[in-house]
Formats: C-alpha cells, structure tokens, sequence
C-alpha cells in the first residue's frame, strides 16, 4: 500500500496541484491522449542556429562559448533550401503521424517570429521568413500534427517542449549548465516567467491546433528542492488556450 500512495503522490506532484485541485482533462483532451498513443510514430526537428556549428544543441555550453559571441551567428543564418512543403511531404510520406519542433532551445533563440524578442528567425536573420508559421500550414494542409518544443522549465503540449536558457540574465537561479556562457549579471526569475507564458501564448495564439508542447529544463534545478517553476499555473493557461493540447514535461 506504501507503494501505492508514493506512486499517487508523484502523479500529483507532475499533475502541478494536490489531490483537491488536480486537474481534470477535458473530453478533446482525452482524445487527444488516446490519438498521440495511436500515433506510434513521429518526427523531433533539432534546429536552430547550432545547426551552423554542426556540433549539436549543446555545443554552446559543452564548449562554454559566450552568449554574446553566440549570437553572431544569427547575421549569418540564411537555410536557402528551407521548404515547408517538401519537408512536411518526406516526413509524411515516411508514415509520421507527427513533428515536434523546436521553437526555442537552450541558446535562447527563437525560431519563431515573436514581438517579446528581437533575437529570433525574422528579426535576427537575414533569412527574415517564420519557418514556424510555414510548417505550421503545411502540417494542417497535408493532416501532421504539429507539436512544439520549447525551451523552460521542462513542458509538453502534444509536444511543445520547454527548456533552461544559456542566453538571458533573468534565467536565474543558473542551474548546473550555462555556466561558462559568460553572463556576469542577473535578472529575476519573475520577468522570466513572464516572457517564457508570453511566448507561449504567442505559439498557442499565432499556428493553429497545437498537439503538444514539450518542456525540457526542470532537470536544470533538480538539486534546488526550493525552486518554484510555477507549473499549475502556466499548465492551465495551456489548456485554456488550447484544452486538448498535451503537455510532456523532462523530467531526466
């Protein structure tokens, strides 16, 4: 029986509430579970501008390069042969029933189009184009779903995943990676939290049905047991903006 309840508590805990005020999905919601598991197979999109170092997403800290010279990168990303409809066609027709794209990794540069930073696709790049915005319709006209990652605390909606960031001085506390990436100063978390639900609601706002939303970070504070990433709250404007979206959240 100890076993049972430990096992009651850790769904609880992932759910973001207690037991009085869990939360209760709703019928798309449900649907949508059972659709993702019939799913079996899907397509993870890694892309970003550590595509130009062709060392993976992590080379920023795995190398301990500065943020600010990181960055640089954006005035030479350009992917010329970028087409929305021949990659969402090759995918689809390898049998995926879905993609998951990485909106925001841990450099903290948006492959979106977002009025809460200049540092993204169409602001930061000479390439200027939302290849988000062009997936997003070629997904809903050829019938993929669309799941998204994004960068946080750890977070999926069917996916859109959620990550810690290397970049921004208000990503604080640290955690245990991002050290060597030269940030000196600190923001608050607080101003942080609000830019990370802005994002958000932009991606859940501005592409149509969103399967998921992916979170990939908490693990980033797993030796902090006071660290409050305030998930209740940031799950349920999930769902009220999109109530059958899932939410996945790495926990490692």
């Amino acid at each position: 029986m100890k076993k049972r309840f430990v096992v009651l508590g850790l769904l609880l805990l992932c759910l973001g509430g207690k037991a009085q005020d869990a939360y209760v999905p709703s019928p798309e919601n449900l649907e949508a579970r059972k659709e993702f598991q019939d799913s079996k197979f899907g397509i993870f999109l890694h892309w970003g501008l550590y595509s130009m170092l062709a060392q993976g997403e992590w080379v920023m800290t795995n190398q301990n390069l500065d943020h600010m010279e990181y960055r640089k990168l954006a005035s030479a990303f350009y992917p010329s042969r970028f087409d929305a409809a021949e990659w969402v066609a090759a995918i689809k027709a390898a049998g995926a029933k879905y993609i998951c794209f990485t909106t925001r990794h841990h450099e903290g540069f948006s492959m979106f189009d977002s009025r809460f930073t200049d540092y993204n696709i169409v602001k930061a790049t000479p390439f200027g184009r939302d290849v988000l915005k062009e997936l997003a319709e070629e997904c809903h006209k050829q019938g993929i779903k669309l799941h998204l990652y994004y960068s946080h605390l750890d977070f999926r909606c069917q996916f859109l995943l959620w990550h810690l960031d290397w970049d921004r001085d208000d990503y604080y506390p640290l955690g245990r990676t991002g050290r060597g990436t030269g940030r000196t100063t600190h923001g608050e978390w607080k101003t942080y939290y609000q830019f990370m639900n802005d994002q958000i609601t932009e991606l859940l706002t501005n592409y149509g049905p969103i399967g998921a939303i992916w979170f990939d970070g908490w693990w980033d504070h797993d030796q902090d047991p006071g660290f409050d990433w305030q998930l209740p709250e940031q799950y349920a404007m999930i769902h009220r903006l999109q109530p059958a979206c899932l939410i996945g959240n790495n926990h490692h």
